[in-house]
């Protein structure tokens, strides 16, 4: 995580809330159609780094997302660059996955290959 950042140009995709059901093609393009741009602003940014063999469970790669001070705006991060902050770096040495116990989750189909999908989400 990254404590009081001092961002120079930021731009990130920024999730409004949806209503489900919502496809996964539906959810991408939802967020690639709200892309905010920042310059000078102050905030957090924080995130996480997920190995390739965890691919299926989570995205592979690291996830970045903002928040700014004011915990007004944020998202997830498509590129920035930082003037200056301070890094913090923590590490988990186990995981849990928890899955839902009812809903549409047991009728989704989990074996369509959303490696296109997703690639041209995070980019």
């Amino acid at each position: 995580m990254c404590t009081s950042c001092n961002i120079q140009t930021e731009k990130i995709a920024q999730n409004k809330r949806q209503i489900v059901p919502v496809s996964f093609i539906d959810a991408i393009i939802h967020v690639m159609a709200t892309q905010l741009e920042f310059e000078k602003v102050i905030g957090y940014i924080f995130g996480f780094y997920c190995p390739e063999y965890a691919k299926g469970i989570n995205v592979p790669g690291l996830h970045l997302h903002f928040l700014n001070n004011a915990r007004t705006s944020g998202g997830h991060i498509l590129g920035f660059n930082l003037k200056s902050g301070t890094m913090e770096i923590g590490y988990l040495l186990d995981y849990r996955l928890i899955l839902p116990t009812g809903g549409d989750f047991y009728g989704g189909d989990f074996t369509v290959d959303r490696t296109d999908d997703l690639n041209n989400a995070e980019n």
